[in-house]
Order: C-alpha cells, then structure tokens, then sequence
C-alpha cells in the first residue's frame, strides 16, 4: 500500500470518526432534553397536586 493511499485511508476514518461523534452527541443532547422536559411535567403536576391539597385541607 502507498504512502499516500494509507494516509488517506486515516483521513477518511479521522474525517468518519467524527461525523459519528457529532451525531451521538446530538442524540445525547436531545435525550437529556426530553428527559429535562419530562421532569419538569411531572414537577409541576407534583407542585400542582400539593397545593390543591393544600387548599382543600385550608378550608376545612
């Protein structure tokens, strides 16, 4: 194998190699996100729920 057909041979699996992490870390980012999302939601129903509770409780 040449010189330059193995050098370019890294370059591609360099230039791969980096796609690939871009795209995983996207992935990553979106994931937490919904899990960011989805914990507030429930955060808030949680929240929401308690004060209801509260309320009730109060007026008696």
């Amino acid at each position: 194998m040449r010189k330059r057909h193995r050098l370019a041979l890294k370059k591609a699996r360099r230039v791969k190699k980096k796609e690939q992490a871009a795209d995983y870390a996207k992935l990553l980012a979106q994931r937490q996100k919904e899990a960011k999302v989805r914990r507030q939601e429930e955060l808030k129903r949680r929240r929401s729920a308690s004060m209801r509770d509260s309320k009730s409780s109060a007026g008696k």
